[in-house]
């Protein structure tokens, strides 16, 4: 088989952003801090990162927040078992921790509605009341400190100042209404979040649709059903539909990211309302379900966070599971017809792309080190294959693609 670089491969196929998600840390329901799979969560909800890259897990059926470093090392930051105390580390306890965020100082805020409260923990795991707020679960921040609290039971979004003052900034009774303040209804909202000109996003989760509110606290419907309907459309504004939205988060681009918890899918909506399928598919446990876009499963995915390089984090609470968004580059299978292989990223730390055409399925893909060892093999059964190097250590391996009596190498780097 002629060897084919891969600067002359890409100039033939046409490449597309993909969506590659992996699975991060946790297994199966229970509680064990450790490594990637080995570690386990009990329903994780809320998560949020720091400026250090370490993830915050709101890990609610646990009673806890767990931490887990870029190198997917899990352990408890605060809480132990259920009740509520506050006090440093495991001596603090909480009853059902559920919304997250992060300020600017790595200050941690979490909602608590089985107490009524907000917890506020900082950088050396410190917990503390911060207020008292009727059944509290979705919240952020804004760069000024202020906090945006969805209470939820009352279904109105109240509005805590850096001195602990609580106003109501949107809403007073269940209902589906736009309007200035008061004046709108929502009905049990979620997760929030704040674009670069002030404007809050709420997930108006039994109303299935997503509000915007202005500075000014006029609340519209951005995306969703008008009426409330549940639906998997995708389409702009009104004419989307969502199945229970739940966690909300947006980039530096004020694209927003939604996981719509009944359908198990991440949905986008651009600046101008446009909703589309994201990643996910259908219901699923983990097994096969790590992929690329829509071949990938997700089981009620609730919280989610996106870092400043764009990779995301979804709390996966029904497969009790941290799952990893990153948007790599992907390929048109159907401009693969005449061209042998091509592996992107490369060099990559996460999950490596192999494409080959279909006259390769069949073949036989071998990953060595610079030993010889043979460290993976398998059969290729469709035109893309993903390795998770995840666990690789860093240095230099070959992928080596036999069919027949003829052989291909390549390298490949892990940094």
């Amino acid at each position: 088989m002629k060897k084919i670089l891969l600067g002359a491969i890409i100039c033939f196929i046409n490449l597309v952003q993909a969506q590659t998600v992996t699975t991060i840390a946790g297994s199966s329901r229970g509680f064990a801090n450790a490594s990637g799979l080995a570690a386990k969560f009990n329903q994780p909800d809320g998560i949020c990162a720091d400026s250090k890259g370490n993830l915050y897990v709101a890990d609610w059926a646990n009673y806890m927040i767990r931490k887990i470093t870029p190198d997917g090392v899990v352990s408890t930051f605060a809480g132990s078992t259920y009740g509520f105390s506050d006090g440093i580390g495991i001596e603090a306890k909480f009853r059902e921790p559920r919304g997250i965020c992060i300020d600017s100082n790595d200050n941690i805020y979490v909602t608590d509605p089985e107490d009524d409260k907000i917890r506020k923990i900082t950088s050396d795991g410190t917990v503390s009341t911060y207020v008292e707020i009727e059944s509290p679960i979705g919240i952020c921040i804004d760069s000024k400190g202020y906090l945006y609290v969805s209470d939820t039971n009352v279904s109105r979004i109240n509005k805590v100042a850096p001195d602990g003052t609580i106003s109501i900034f949107a809403g007073s009774d269940q209902g589906l209404a736009n309007g200035a303040g008061p004046e709108a209804r929502f009905y049990n909202p979620f997760g929030m979040c704040m674009d670069s000109a002030g404007n809050l996003y709420v997930a108006d989760t039994n109303n299935n649709n997503i509000r915007k509110i202005t500075p000014d606290a006029v609340v519209t419907i951005f995306a969703g059903s008008p009426t409330g309907d549940t639906g998997s459309t995708n389409g702009v504004g009104t004419n989307a539909k969502f199945n229970y939205p739940y966690g909300i988060v947006i980039d530096e681009n004020n694209i927003l990211y939604v996981t719509d918890n009944g359908y198990n899918k991440i949905r986008k909506i651009t600046p101008d309302g446009t909703v589309s399928n994201y990643a996910g598919s259908s219901f699923g446990f983990i097994g096969d379900s790590d992929g690329i876009g829509s071949d990938a499963e997700f089981y009620n995915p609730s919280g989610i966070c996106i870092l400043k390089s764009g990779v995301m984090y979804v709390a996966d609470q029904g497969n009790h599971r941290i799952r990893k968004i990153n948007t790599t580059l992907g390929v048109d299978y159907n401009e693969v017809s005449n061209l042998p292989i091509a592996l992107f990223p490369n060099p990559t730390s996460d999950v490596l792309n192999v494409v080959s055409n279909s006259s390769l399925i069949g073949s036989k893909i071998i990953i060595t080190d610079v030993s010889g060892k043979t460290l993976h093999t398998q059969e290729v059964s469709d035109p893309i294959v993903l390795f998770n190097l995840r666990d690789y250590n860093k240095g230099l391996y070959f992928l080596t693609l036999l069919k027949d009596n003829s052989r291909e190498t390549h390298k490949i780097i892990v940094n």
